[in-house]
């Protein structure tokens, strides 16, 4: 990073502070810095929000042809404009600080977003998506609570089910919010039809729901061995929906919302997270916006929703090999490359092997390279990522360790105890790719503190054993806030904290092999209180 900005209050106070920063005008650092949770948010009027509905081809279309938003030119980045002054994201209406920071149990990642809310029988059909490659159906549960509810492919039972509650755990874990998923299991005749409920044909007319169309709905739901079908139960968000959130622009109905989503490190981040599990289904369909109260205030809180398309499935087939790997519309020069050698041009991801589980689909590690893995098709937030927002989510990564994947995967619910082991050995020779990748674009060090008068930190770099070690030269100076100005400190060598820092800001500036990658620390007496790194 940069520069930190400072867009974290609210409203227009936010705005000024943001300009200040990024025009060098007013203090780099405040008396509260740095800040681990927002600012009291302003309300939203419910009734001034819009329900916003994006349709799905024309968002396909438009980020294909020509992503929007603002894009980072040549020798002009924009950094993230989320973070806090030590280049962490503080909590927020998009994002808690979860695993990393504040390590969760076992259980705790099992459950995820669970609040005990798991269906409770009998169950009642009250609205059904009859029609389309991925049909579906809402129903109501014994306690009056609602859930959409979507089934496996039929060629491959516990594909899409296991991945859409795996990646709500995974995803809670990172520090997103996410709908409550459960798998539930039930026989045909346990599913009743509530005479009310409504479906909308091919026409988009509304239509009342008939036995005919369930049936249809359950014949290409695969049975176990008990002859009871199998889905996963998403329960609905509460709060007043509001639709779907863009990768770029803002919210102009959400005061709170003041920041490009393009410069948000919460959503350029993803694009690394969604590698790791392979989540190519990132599109704005697949989040969603709530009205909800935090701390008595009710605000737009942002969700990430279905993740059945995730590990090797798309939701309604195994994923195809080439998702990941290239958009669905190709635009470079693999393209013409086939064309130039009649099609005997074939990548590597074109030979991989798969396990030949049907419950796994088409998901592997060999051909994986998460500098070029791609979602489904372009996505404005994943194109202005930079080294910072790369190494800030691979940090989330590699925190996990093997016992705790397995406890998140093992949620699917596999019958096949080889789908467990072999998705738990996918991801983490994933896991190492991306640390070995991101770990290796900046200086790599983290965990700052000041100890017994010394500056302490952790390379990462060397904690995963991507290198053996490493030689590091620290420069300290004297830092003002006011004007930015630095002056070294004459006779300040090594990690001890020079005595001026007791008397005003000071920093560190510490290079490795690589000049150009550097960590600058700044200290306010014993406390750490910036973070900024280059590349």
């Amino acid at each position: 990073m940069l520069g930190a900005a400072r867009p974290l209050v609210a409203g227009a106070v936010a705005a000024l502070l943001c300009f200040a920063a990024d025009t060098g005008k007013g203090p780099k650092f405040y008396p509260d810095d740095p800040i681990w949770t927002l600012p009291a948010p302003l309300p939203v009027d419910r009734d001034k929000v819009n329900i916003r509905k994006i349709d799905q081809l024309y968002d396909f279309a438009t980020n294909s042809i020509a992503p929007p938003g603002e894009k980072q030119l040549p020798g002009k980045p924009i950094p993230a404009k989320d973070v806090n002054t030590v280049d962490e994201l503080p909590d927020s209406m998009w994002y808690t600080n979860r695993h990393r920071t504040r390590r969760m149990t076992v259980e705790e990642m099992k459950r995820g977003s669970e609040r005990g809310n798991a269906p409770a029988p009998p169950f009642m059909v009250v609205g059904a998506k009859t029609d389309g490659i991925s049909p579906g159906f809402q129903m109501m549960d014994a306690n009056g609570r609602r859930y959409l509810c979507k089934p496996d492919p039929r060629s491959n039972p516990e594909l899409s089910t296991a991945a859409d509650v795996i990646g709500s755990k995974f995803f809670y874990a990172f520090g997103y919010n996410t709908p409550e998923n459960y798998i539930v299991y039930f026989k045909p005749g346990e599913l009743k039809l509530d005479p009310k409920a409504t479906t909308k044909g091919l026409s988009g007319k509304e239509r009342r729901l008939n036995h005919e169309d369930i049936e249809r709905v359950l014949r290409e739901v695969p049975r176990d061995k008990q002859g009871r079908l199998r889905v996963s139960a998403s329960l609905f968000i509460p709060g007043k929906g509001v639709g779907p959130f863009r990768w770029y622009g803002v919210r102009t109905d959400d005061p709170d919302d003041i920041i490009l989503h393009e410069h948000r490190r919460s959503l350029r981040g993803l694009h690394v997270l969604s590698a790791w599990v392979n989540h190519t289904d990132v599109k704005a369909n697949n989040t969603y916006d709530s009205i909800l109260p935090m701390n008595g205030v009710p605000v737009v809180v942002h969700f990430l929703i279905d993740f059945s398309a995730m590990l090797g499935s798309d939701s309604d087939e195994p994923k195809d090999a080439r998702f990941g790997h290239d958009y669905m519309i190709e635009k470079d020069k693999k393209v013409l490359l086939k064309m130039a050698t009649l099609g005997l041009y074939s990548p590597d991801w074109e030979r991989a092997s798969y396990p030949g589980i049907r419950s796994v689909g088409r998901f592997e590690a060999e051909t994986f390279d998460p500098e070029k893995w791609l979602s489904n098709y372009p996505n404005s937030a994943y194109i202005n990522r930079l080294p910072d927002d790369n190494f800030w989510a691979a940090k989330q990564v590699m925190a996990f360790t093997r016992e705790e994947i397995r406890a998140m995967v093992e949620t699917g619910q596999y019958t096949d105890e080889r789908a467990v082991g072999y998705l738990v050995s996918t991801l983490e020779k994933r896991q190492r790719k991306i640390g070995e990748k991101y770990f290796a674009q900046v200086l790599p060090l983290d965990g700052f503190t000041v100890e017994g008068g010394t500056l302490r930190f952790e390379d990462l770099g060397i904690k995963y054993k991507f290198v053996p070690s490493r030689d590091y030269k620290v420069q300290w100076s004297t830092f003002d806030n006011s004007t930015g100005a630095r002056a070294p400190i004459a006779g300040a060598s090594g990690f001890g904290v020079p005595s001026e820092a007791s008397r005003g800001y000071v920093v560190a500036e510490i290079q490795g092999a690589e000049p150009s990658k550097m960590a600058r620390v700044y200290l306010n007496g014993a406390k750490v209180v910036g973070i900024d790194r280059t590349w």
